[in-house]
């Protein structure tokens, strides 16, 4: 038994233990923080490398995202000024046009879309131009134009009733075009400060013509110069006017109706005009005498005025004051 005892216990003593951990050197210990901290600037280093490569990429995409868009608006530029230079201005803007003295600074009153003017720009008329409208929605569609065309640096948009909007001495001439007689006049009135330093109006009524050449001509200014468009059917009579400081000689009524200018050059389309107006006077007039009594003030109103017609009609050579039965014009 104790044989056996002993055997069991040489046997324990004999089995293995568990295998006792060395201890790390000093020596150890530093390599192994040196050799953390190489792994750590190597993962910065490799971290700061991508992130720098990301921020190259980022920084090329903006820039080729930034030529992309440049080049978009440089072509949005050209169509727009293909599709101005395209657009063919009306023949009675173009007239209005014509008139501005070249290299002058204009403010165009009333400026609806703006067509004006660009084209005064674009065709080196005028290097800068005041594009001014009573209304927002023409103003804004001026604006749309005028970005289009490339040429914001030119033409400046202006909400304005009137003149109220323009700047002494801040433009050399003035168009008044496409708007009634009466309202001609009273832009004109009510802006007299404004008109001081202006050099010229290029004014284009479209009614009570005799009315806006005679407050001219009362308020101290010439009509120099006078052009007649027939377009569409519709005639469009238009005139330059500079101020002389003084009221000029009175008209014949002829001169206030017709124009003066045009008379003076015998202008086709206004002898045209004449012929139309005549021969309406006279088909009024036999209306007239076929209905009867109570419209004798009636016919001698059309008398007289075909009388005007007549009168002016005969500053052109061709005219036979004796002719009658004009054929009438539509």
């Amino acid at each position: 038994m104790k044989a056996r005892v002993s055997v069991l216990a040489i046997s324990i003593c004999l089995q293995p233990g568990p295998e006792a951990k060395p201890k790390a050197s000093k020596k150890g210990k530093e390599q192994k923080r040196e050799e953390g901290a190489k792994d750590k600037r190597e993962k910065r280093r490799i971290r700061k490398k991508r992130e720098e490569k990301n921020r190259k990429e980022k920084k090329t995409e903006k820039r080729r995202v930034a030529r992309k868009e440049k080049k978009k608006t440089e072509k949005k530029k050209d169509v727009g000024r293909m599709k101005t230079r395209g657009r063919k201005l009306s023949g009675r803007l173009q007239a209005v046009a014509a008139m501005v003295t070249k290299g002058n600074v204009v403010c165009d009153v009333g400026c609806d879309h703006g067509f004006v003017p660009v084209y005064l720009v674009e065709s080196g008329i005028s290097p800068k131009v005041i594009a001014m409208d009573i209304n927002e929605g023409p103003l804004e569609a001026a604006r749309e134009h005028i970005r289009e065309s490339g040429l914001a640096d030119y033409i400046e948009a202006r909400l304005s009733n009137g003149l109220e909007a323009l700047r002494p001495a801040e433009a050399e001439t003035v168009i008044c075009a496409g708007m009634g007689g009466r309202l001609v006049i009273k832009i004109l009135e009510e802006g007299r400060g404004k008109l001081a330093d202006v050099k010229e109006l290029i004014l284009q009524p479209q009614s009570e013509l005799q009315n806006v050449r005679a407050y001219l001509r009362e308020n101290g200014y010439r009509i120099v110069e006078e052009n007649m468009i027939l377009e569409d059917g519709k005639y469009y009579p238009m005139m330059r006017v500079c101020r002389t400081g003084s009221e000029q000689m009175a008209g014949t009524v002829w001169e206030d109706k017709y124009g003066p200018i045009l008379l003076k050059m015998g202008h086709p389309v206004l002898e045209e005009y004449l012929h139309r107006e005549i021969a309406i006077y006279e088909q009024i007039l036999a209306k007239l005498r076929e209905n009867g009594n109570g419209q004798q003030t009636r016919i001698e109103e059309m008398m007289e005025k075909r009388k005007t017609a007549q009168t002016a009609l005969s500053y052109f050579p061709s005219y036979q004051p004796y002719a009658r039965g004009c054929a009438f014009l539509s």
